[in-house]
């Protein structure tokens, strides 16, 4: 007999278990006949996609409290339920709608499920702003994602049938202040941002870091070109004359760019070329070797890879400081003071030139 609660509140997961038990057997020949355990594999199979046992581990999971995986307040997420919702539609036709409101009702109700089952972001950063790069449409966001893809990395780790979806900065201690900055932008706690030592050429470097897993931002800034970037290709960005891409190649200076000084130091050539292309800047790209550099940057930018300097000009670099209110404190007493005119970066550049 097809029955239907909607009002029931809560909704837990064995009631949608126990509401499905119910009532597929009604929609087709096939589970009519079938005892509880046979229906209960059946309805995992057909209508979850997954192993015969899945609904029975999860009634374990659920009421079992020495299962080492106990949690009776377990929800299916909502990547389960979209499939769920797709396998009824496919399965049903037209006779699928009672079955689509017992599973329409357990979202509704249950307003913090998870997007996937492996979902850990929002137990360990519950404030995490996960779409923050969805769209870069605002100097904010563009500022940040610059600076990412200059000191950050994102890495899914060797098995392809479990991504990790990490996301990691890491930057020198005196610029700690900076990475507390990033933490709040995103909705990160800074009190996770944790410390240690590098060493190169037997020569110490304090350095702070904040590691942490997000399937959607991790997502995002895959689309946004985020891996090409680092292995040395363009960035997927439409530079213009606007604050975006000046707060942009802003987040790019403060991460790869010489403190006191207008320079770019990059792996990255091709990005390089793009913006002395898209701003016509007459300084050339120039290939430095490994010796020419200060040890700060020798540990900061991969040895493995040829590592190019380009000076900015002055007119940019003065459009960047002005386009985002962000600036990496070393660099703002530097470049950004009132002492330091549009007139002075000019002529440092000039200087550069001879």
């Amino acid at each position: 007999m097809l029955t239907a609660n909607f009002e029931q509140n809560p909704y837990t997961t064995i009631d949608l278990i126990n509401d499905l038990l119910q009532n597929v057997p009604d929609f087709d020949d096939l589970f009519r006949n079938l005892s509880k355990t046979k229906l209960l594999e059946s309805i995992s199979i057909i209508i979850f996609n997954k192993g015969k046992h899945f609904l029975k581990h999860i009634l374990s999971k659920i009421r079992n409290s020495n299962n080492p995986n106990y949690n009776p307040n377990y929800k299916f997420s909502l990547k389960t339920l979209k499939i769920a919702e797709e396998n009824v539609k496919n399965k049903f036709g037209s006779s699928s709608e009672l079955l689509l409101k017992y599973l329409e009702n357990f979202r509704h109700i249950n307003e913090d499920l998870k997007d996937y089952y492996h979902e850990q972001w929002k137990k360990y950063n519950p404030n995490l702003k996960s779409r923050f790069f969805e769209q870069l449409n605002s100097t904010e966001k563009t500022y940040w994602f610059g600076f990412l893809s200059s000191d950050g990395s994102i890495t899914s780790g060797n098995d392809p049938s479990r991504k990790r979806y990490q996301i990691s900065i890491e930057i020198s201690d005196k610029d700690r202040n900076h990475l507390v900055k990033f933490c709040r932008a995103v909705g990160l706690n800074p009190e996770k941002i944790g410390e240690r030592t590098r060493v190169l050429n037997n020569k110490k470097f304090p350095v702070v870091y904040i590691i942490f897993t997000c399937k959607p931002m991790f997502q995002d800034l895959e689309n946004l070109g985020f891996r090409e970037f680092k292995e040395g290709n363009e960035l997927n960005f439409d530079l213009k004359n606007d604050n975006l891409s000046y707060a942009l190649l802003l987040g790019l200076y403060d991460g790869d760019g010489k403190e006191g000084g207008t320079c770019i130091y990059s792996t990255n050539y091709s990005a390089l070329q793009q913006i002395k292309n898209v701003y016509k800047i007459k300084m050339e790209i120039r290939k430095r070797e490994i010796d020419d550099i200060s040890e700060e940057l020798k540990f900061k930018i991969k040895r493995t890879k040829p590592i190019y300097e380009f000076a900015l000009s002055a007119n940019l670099l003065n459009k960047m400081m002005i386009s985002h209110p962000i600036l990496l404190q070393g660099k703002e007493k530097s470049l950004a003071s009132k002492s330091m005119s549009w007139k002075l970066l000019k002529a440092r550049l000039e200087v550069q030139k001879n």
